[in-house]
């Protein structure tokens, strides 16, 4: 009998030999056709039935190795021949595993393409024809082949434009407004896409809020603080406390669409539900201004959902950014506008991108507002100036509820202040507060508190100058108060001199308490007596004294 063993130990390395590429068809048949003569045991007088048995064997065993090397040889041209994976996307390239992408869509939804490729959906968006799922690499082209798929991008991360580093409602004249009309942002709803707020804050009444972030969507609360920041100057309450916002009594939902991390699939979801408060049946919650303090490159799916949410009548403001070079994006996008920095010297804070997209500038450098955990912190970044923006847009269209979202826009442009940069650095000019809703200038138009002070007087005045006496003791009461003739100035030095008519010169120096006033006391005066009161200096550190305001800068009394 033959000893088929050999036969298929050598057939079996053939194959190892075949599979791995290491000889040729014609050295494998040539090397192995020797085992005919040694290494296949044949009898030592073989009939002519074991000869035909020899020859069947060597037939089959050359078969095989052909057969192996076919098979072998169509595995290698499959690799060779594999189509270009040359995309719009360089960052999506073949490989193993899957990544995250969002897929847009025509007609019809390729629910069916992604799960063939092997892919499995993640996240349905509402109101975008948009698709969040996770695909294998190897799949990407072929579903980009589908005619249905407009395109498929991988999910990237965005990031917040603010750096930790204060003056800002005032520059724009915003306490103006508050104090000279009833316009403070009412009925204006206004959605911030951020890092969600301090749910507890005593400086923000919140209106409500969303988490695209959160398997609970109603716990939104903000544990960076970048986005409870951004909602005090939008929102602070006019409570006495703290701070007091560019729009205080607009209504603020806090839309969390990312903490540490910023992706846009959840940006896209937040706007998901901003599109939302549109059908819901409810119009008192429908958003009119969306802020966005984050950038980023530009994405298709963004874009879409954006331009979408636009479409519904939507005011779109955005952060320019803080690399000190080209606009990013959503800022980019010509829908929206687009927000540069200024600081308090009304110079283009260096940090600040710009560029033909840059529609209006705002204050932006060492902002006060609130912050998470119940308190309040100072931060710049074209952040602060973006909802500086907003603030000011909420309370321009309380002031013209009729108003249509471009007409407010064209007004915020028209309105803003022009500070002597070029337009790729202010677009139109500083926004106003003041001119965009009262249609008036009568603001000072200079900054704020400084030195850390929430808000605070800008310029200051001498509102009263009044007299009293017990025939011992004569006492002069200055008062001030800052630009809207309405608020009291507590910590301002004053001095005054005080003349006796027909006699000497007194000189006195205070400070104000905190009702703005500072008494200065004459001693030993007399019956018949006159004295003339002047004011001769207010300072206070980080304002200015305007004298040209002064309800009255010398008074006269006479001792009855």
């Amino acid at each position: 009998m033959w000893n088929f063993r050999y036969l298929f130990y050598h057939v079996n390395l053939i194959s190892h030999s075949l599979l791995n590429k290491k000889i040729k068809l014609v050295d494998t048949i040539v090397a192995y056709a020797i085992l005919n003569r040694s290494s296949i045991k044949t009898p030592i007088n073989p009939s002519p039935k074991s000869e035909v048995t020899v020859k069947k064997a060597l037939l089959i065993f050359i078969s095989l190795a052909v057969m192996l090397l076919v098979i072998s040889g169509c595995s290698q041209d499959d690799r060779a021949t594999a189509p270009s994976q040359t995309t719009a996307d360089p960052a999506l390239k073949l490989g193993t595993g899957t990544i995250d992408v969002l897929i847009g869509f025509g007609a019809n939804r390729p629910d069916a393409a992604i799960k063939s490729a092997g892919g499995n959906i993640k996240r349905q968006y509402k109101n975008f024809p948009v698709l969040f799922a996770s695909l294998p690499q190897v799949a990407i082209d072929k579903l980009r082949n589908n005619p249905n798929v407009l395109y498929v991008e991988r999910d990237a991360e965005k990031h917040y434009v603010a750096q930790t580093l204060d003056w800002g409602v005032d520059r724009v004249d915003a306490e103006y407004v508050h104090a000279n009309s009833s316009f403070d942002g009412s009925g204006i709803n206004v959605a911030i896409l951020d890092s969600g707020g301090d749910m507890d804050h005593p400086d923000i009444t919140w209106a409500g809020g969303y988490s695209a972030t959160n398997r609970d969507a109603s716990n939104w609360n903000d544990k960076e603080g970048h986005g409870t920041h951004v909602a005090g100057i939008i929102s602070a309450d006019d409570n006495g406390i703290g701070v007091v916002g560019g729009a205080p009594n607009c209504n603020v939902y806090a839309v969390q669409v990312g903490g540490r991390r910023l992706m846009i699939s959840d940006i896209i979801e937040g706007l998901d539900w901003v599109a939302a408060t549109h059908s819901d049946g409810d119009p008192n919650n429908d958003i009119h201004i969306i802020n966005m303090s984050f950038g980023g490159g530009a994405s298709s799916a963004e874009e879409a959902a954006l331009q979408a949410v636009y479409n519904l009548g939507v005011l779109e403001i955005a952060a320019t950014g803080n690399e000190s070079g080209a606009v990013s994006y959503p800022a980019a996008y010509s829908f929206v506008m687009a927000i540069s920095a200024s600081t308090s010297t009304d110079a283009m804070a260096s940090y600040s991108n710009y560029g033909s997209q840059v529609e209006l500038i705002a204050p932006g450098s060492s902002i006060l507002s609130t912050y998470k955990g119940g308190g309040y912190a100072t931060m710049s970044g074209t952040s602060m100036a973006s909802p500086m923006a907003a603030g000011v847009a909420a309370l321009a269209w309380s002031a013209h509820p009729n108003y249509s979202r471009d007409q407010i826009r064209n007004l915020l442009n028209s309105s803003a202040e022009n500070i002597g940069l070029s337009s790729n650095q202010q677009g139109s000019g500083l926004i106003d507060a003041e001119k965009a809703a009262l249609g008036t200038t009568n603001g000072d138009d200079l900054g704020g508190g400084g030195n850390g002070d929430p808000g605070g007087a800008d310029t200051l005045h001498v509102e009263s100058i009044s007299f009293a006496n017990n025939k011992k003791n004569l006492n002069v009461y200055v008062t001030i108060h800052d630009e809207a003739h309405a608020n009291s100035v507590s910590g301002a030095s004053v001095s005054m001199t005080l003349h006796h008519v027909g006699g000497n010169d007194y000189t006195f120096g205070g400070t104000t308490d905190a009702s703005g006033s500072v008494k200065f006391t004459l001693r030993g005066i007399s019956v018949g007596l006159c004295f003339d009161a002047t004011v001769t200096a207010v300072t206070k550190s980080g304002t200015t004294y305007n004298v040209s305001s002064n309800h009255e800068t010398t008074d006269s009394y006479c001792i009855p």
